[in-house]
């Protein structure tokens, strides 16, 4: 057998990340059997000392108001007896003790609301609709026949029931907004906020928000886990590049990002998470969905391996007389001096906004300078 690829391994780690952070992570002790052919079959129980709240670190939707303050007076009644220590010494909080910590440089972290709401934006010529789907679970607390796992029989573990809801949408006729409002699970779960705004040339922009609008009770079951949403254009809909801010309010960085980047634009932005896109061969967009925890391959930079009349191996260059080397090297700088005329074409004919194409001159114009 093969060992893994080093993409394999990666995969392998994140895929083991995504598990711990967000969920969920079915396995030891025990899961779910609820009969044959049953969709909750394999599905998460989590032990009574793992509440999901805490068990879980991303992808949750808190009820609204609720702040860290009140997530951590909530959590637990009090520490897990088998993992609070038991030999600690007084005067272990530092030299001047806790009391002459200095609390007026701590920020207001406790004081901050957890997060009720997640959501994507997006830009689209949405004449054929727009399919979405909302995905979250909820954790309820129940007893397990034969849990060993605790010397309180009664103790309650908590079962995870995944959820997959679906909506269609279609944009009004007239150049007006709209806002509307799904309630999700039968009303027990999430609601889903659809806001369509116009945009230049009939587009529509887009915003889906996920929202836990329960009041700030502190309890797992009030909480949503593993929440995402995803949309899919239909028919003839489309999905299109995402604004972003006019070039002529950009500084020079962000131009020269935008410059150089200007073949690999942004489709969606999200709130509360990140957003990513499925394009298909032809570069339409397949689907927009938010992520909790988004991942990104860079792939390498490649030299070219072969330009005409120039070796620049190493064994090549150990080998080479002093004459192949300055040839080797005049022949580097024509085909560096080609590849800049060939930039300049392609710049001034890609239909540039003027900002852009200062940038672009201006980053020639350095490669020009390199090159003498």
């Amino acid at each position: 057998m093969a060992p893994p690829s080093t993409l394999e391994v990666r995969n392998t780690l994140i895929e083991g990340l995504r598990r711990e952070i967000v969920g969920p992570d079915p396995g030891p002790p025990a899961v779910q059997w609820a009969g044959p052919g049953s969709p909750l079959n394999g599905e998460e129980i989590l032990r009574p000392q793992d509440r999901p709240k805490i068990r879980y670190g991303a992808g949750i939707l808190f009820p609204s108001g609720l702040t860290y303050s009140g997530l951590v007076d909530g959590a637990a009644d009090g520490p897990d007896p088998e993992l609070a220590p038991t030999d600690v010494e007084d005067g272990s909080t530092g030299a001047g003790g806790a009391d002459e910590a200095d609390d007026d440089d701590e920020p207001p972290i406790l004081n901050s609301f957890v997060p009720s709401s997640l959501g994507i934006s997006f830009l689209g010529q949405l004449t054929g609709g727009l399919s979405i789907e909302a995905r979250w679970a909820d954790y309820q607390p129940r007893t397990l026949p034969g849990w060993v796992g605790s010397n309180d029989p009664s103790a309650e573990l908590w079962f995870r029931t995944p959820h997959r809801e679906q909506a269609e949408h279609h944009s009004p006729d007239h150049p007006t907004s709209c806002q509307q409002v799904i309630p999700l699970g039968g009303g027990s779960g999430p609601k889903l906020l659809i806001v369509d705004r116009p945009w230049q040339g009939g587009a529509r922009l887009i915003t889906l928000t996920l929202l836990n609008d329960k009041s700030a009770a502190t309890d797992d079951t009030d909480c949503f886990f593993q929440c995402g949403l995803h949309a899919r254009p239909l028919g003839d809909s489309r999905i299109l590049p995402y604004p972003g801010r006019p070039d002529a309010e950009l500084d020079p960085e962000e131009r020269s990002l935008q410059l150089l980047y200007r073949h690999r634009p942004a489709y969606a932005v999200g709130h509360g998470c990140a957003a990513e896109w499925t394009t298909d061969g032809n570069g339409h967009v397949e689907q927009v969905r938010s992520d909790t925890l988004p991942c990104f391959t860079q792939h390498p930079i490649i030299a070219r391996d072969a330009l005409s009349g120039v070796d620049l191996s190493m064994l090549g260059l150990a080998t080479a007389s002093d004459a192949d080397l300055v040839s080797s090297c005049e022949q580097l700088a024509v085909a560096y001096q080609r590849w800049i005329g060939e930039q300049q074409d392609e710049a001034e004919a890609d239909g540039l906004s003027m900002e852009l194409l200062a940038t672009a001159r201006d980053h020639l114009n350095r490669c020009g300078e390199s090159h003498r």
